[in-house]
């Protein structure tokens, strides 16, 4: 099936003072990135009244830094990581190094992404912790395709097989083109940080009832989340108000972003990536593939 599509603005910057360069590497100072916050603002054509800041900076050898640029609202979802050359005057969205195997550089950084995303203590999981396969799925709950796919995924795990050997990962993708999907995100990630199969109760909810949800009563979503067993109404309440769940939001799109997964749904079975709302036989294909190949998704 064809995902879902939408624009993924990355952005954003400014800052204090950062010393975390090498000893003879001159550390970027608070004007500094405040003038390369600016920059970025008007290479992005961002709106004036988003702020930026430089939100890290990592030494990555030979004076070279890479910042990351980011709204400081996070209700405004910019974010970009670019390098600083050691005048602090050229800023690249990719660093080569000629000395390594670019192979093997990538090799690497694909199995470090996909710990990040298997990550289960920052992410709602359904499945054995020592399962054999891991299937994440960045998924947005407004995304007929993700609906697809979850059903298809259920059905996946109802196998008696196999209900022992995968786990499935939920990362968040909320796309801008969709009115409800990040308010839904964010009341779902509220009800994970109380309980984690009251997340799964709502999860099923949300698609089974998406063809009713718009906009206008989304509101009613957290009345029904505050009714699930094992969750408190008031600390829901609060994390609603405070909007707590957009951090959780942030970090997964942050991650899609970075590694250029735009469209929903977008899955990965050990690491090997899949676009699309996978058939079920496609999905058990791989399932099988990645449960007796330990290098599977990540050659």
């Amino acid at each position: 099936m064809r995902p879902c599509r939408g624009l993924m603005l990355a952005v954003v910057a400014a800052g204090t003072t950062w010393a975390n360069v090498g000893p003879d590497c001159s550390a970027l100072s608070s004007d500094q990135a405040a003038r390369l916050s600016g920059y970025v603002q008007q290479k992005y054509r961002l709106p004036a009244d988003v702020k930026i800041t430089v939100s890290s900076v990592e030494d990555v050898g030979d004076c070279y830094q890479k910042l990351r640029f980011q709204s400081a609202d996070p209700k405004r979802r910019f974010a970009v990581s670019l390098y600083l050359s050691p005048d602090h005057r050229f800023l690249t969205s990719d660093l080569n190094d000629s000395s390594l195997n670019p192979a093997e550089e990538e090799r690497k950084r694909l199995a470090a992404f996909r710990g990040e995303i298997e990550d289960g203590r920052d992410a709602p999981v359904l499945g054995p912790e020592e399962a054999q396969v891991s299937i994440v799925v960045f998924s947005d709950f407004q995304c007929p395709y993700c609906r697809a796919l979850a059903l298809t995924l259920h059905d996946v795990l109802s196998n008696p097989d196999l209900a022992s050997k995968v786990r499935v990962v939920f990362r968040n993708l909320p796309l801008p083109m969709h009115a409800w999907a990040k308010q839904a995100a964010e009341v779902a990630a509220c009800v994970r940080a109380q309980d984690e199969p009251s997340f799964w109760s709502l999860h099923d909810y949300l698609f089974s009832h998406q063809k009713e949800m718009e906009a206008g009563n989304i509101q009613e979503l957290g009345e029904y989340a505050a009714a699930l067993p094992g969750l408190s109404a008031k600390d829901l309440a609060g994390c609603l108000a405070d909007h707590r769940g957009l951090a959780t939001i942030q970090r997964d799109v942050s991650m899609a972003e970075e590694n250029k997964v735009q469209s929903t749904p977008t899955l990965f079975i050990n690491g090997f990536r899949v676009d699309g709302a996978a058939s079920r036989e496609q999905i058990l294909t791989l399932v099988h593939e990645a449960a007796f190949d330990p290098t599977f998704g990540i050659r």
